[in-house]
């Protein structure tokens, strides 16, 4: 089967979350299993050294800017990159003409994907950045070699991509009648890839029943219930993601004591009392984390706990914790994102903290488990089809009491036999793509 897979990030090219991973694993999977995939994703100003792209006059009505193409082929995957001085700039997001930025990617792509000659099956979509590819596909002006089925994955519904309606009617072509666009008189780019795609899908079976209620649809419940929402849970990449072979590990293992001897190795890194657990967070530092809830909660964890944060975004959160590490020996912050560094907290905390609002699949506390680091999680979304009582410590509330009970709960568990059973059962879960890639393929059409 052939497969074009369109996002708006690709680890490890591009990264701004999860998105990029599954960006990235999930192709693999599927060639792997013997599939044809090429991966389009704009291609950025952090690829300039690592994937230069030529220009290249691609023949694509409405396209205002010239576009330049770059591509390679590895892990079995074609990967190809869209891009031009719409996107040679410092962050993947976060600008005022971002829905005009990605209405010309989504313009081009079909037309790039013709000029390869590589005439897809199924093209899945991923998030509102590549939205309205689905009416482009049904409507615009794309060779009818690429009028393919469609699937759209949503990841956050948090997101949407709206502008002014006659903006994205006069950038795309697409007419008046096109209704799905419109969205309280504005062009929402995710509500036109939910009306129009041929299947809509999300990345936790519990999130796609959460995004159809009123709750946490964001306002576009109405129209998932009407189109009905998959949920497939995401998988992570075990080969990438392995205490056992990690090369950014100094301290590699595949059993419980190895596991002690990476955990003492971190508190060393980070001038930590070994003698205390160590209870981590690497994150987005933004609401949706939990934010409220840890800050209220943070106080009170510290008196059991080594805490090590990960992480960039909210200025007022980065500057909290700073004055913490600041204040508390046994707290550790740091802003960014480190790769390595990221590596040795998985494999060196003892549990993990996702106090979530909402978390769509979340892929941290696969990770955390996969290293024998237990998540003290938030029981919403894919957190909740992932993580049981037998392998971590879930809890339902958004609170800080909750948060801190849960944790105080956990904390008088360490280093007992009921510690160690939980640890075991992490780290045999299976959380890789197999299954998850199986599904997909029946949502194409295979």
């Amino acid at each position: 089967m052939r497969i074009a897979f369109i996002s708006s990030e690709v680890h490890p090219f591009s990264k701004s979350g999860g998105l990029a991973d599954v960006a990235s694993s999930l192709p693999i999977a599927l060639a792997a299993m013997g599939h044809e995939v090429v991966v389009v994703s704009p291609w950025y100003k952090t690829l300039k050294n690592i994937v230069p792209y030529y220009l290249w006059d691609i023949a694509a009505p409405r396209l205002s800017t010239p576009m330049g193409v770059s591509d390679k082929l590895e892990h079995g995957v074609r990967w190809v990159f869209v891009g031009g001085s719409l996107f040679d700039r410092d962050d993947y997001y976060g600008y005022s003409d971002d829905v005009y930025r990605f209405a010309q990617f989504c313009l081009a792509v079909p037309h790039v994907l013709h000029g390869l000659h590589f005439f897809p099956d199924a093209y899945h979509l991923n998030d509102w950045q590549t939205g309205l590819i689905a009416p482009l596909l049904k409507y615009g002006d794309v060779p009818d070699a690429q009028r393919r089925h469609s699937v759209l994955s949503i990841h956050n519904l948090a997101f949407h991509g709206r502008w002014n309606l006659e903006d994205v009617r006069s950038w795309t072509g697409l007419s008046d009648w096109t209704d799905g666009l419109e969205y309280n008189g504005d062009a929402n780019c995710l509500k036109a890839g939910i009306a129009y795609s041929d299947v809509i899908s999300t990345v936790s079976p519990r999130y796609a029943w959460e995004i159809t209620t009123a709750e946490g649809g964001f306002g576009l419940d109405g129209v998932l219930r009407s189109r009905g929402v998959t949920g497939i849970l995401n998988g992570i990449d075990t080969n990438y993601w392995n205490p056992s072979s990690d090369k950014h590990i100094s301290q590699q293992f595949s059993d419980f004591k190895g596991k002690e001897k990476a955990r003492v190795a971190l508190c060393q890194e980070l001038n930590l009392d070994p003698n205390r657990p160590t209870l981590a967070m690497v994150s987005r530092l933004s609401e949706q984390k939990g934010l409220s809830i840890m800050f209220g909660a943070l106080e009170e964890m510290a008196r059991d706990w080594n805490i090590v944060v990960l992480g960039s975004g909210d200025t007022g959160a980065e500057q909290g914790l700073r004055w913490f590490m600041e204040t508390r020996p046994n707290i550790h912050f740091s802003s960014g994102f480190n790769e390595p560094f990221a590596h040795r907290i998985y494999a060196g905390a003892d549990a993990f903290l996702m106090p979530s609002l909402f978390e769509p699949c979340g892929l941290s506390q696969m990770i955390s488990m996969r290293y024998g680091t237990l998540p003290i999680a938030r029981a919403v979304g894919g957190l909740l089809d992932t993580v049981p009582e037998s392998r971590g410590y879930p809890f339902w509330e958004y609170s800080s009491r909750a948060l801190a009970n849960t944790a105080s709960y956990a904390r008088s568990q360490w280093r007992t036999p009921a510690w160690e059973a939980k640890v075991l059962e992490a780290m045999q879960t299976n959380f890789s793509w197999d299954n998850a890639a199986q599904q997909y393929l029946q949502l194409y059409g295979a």
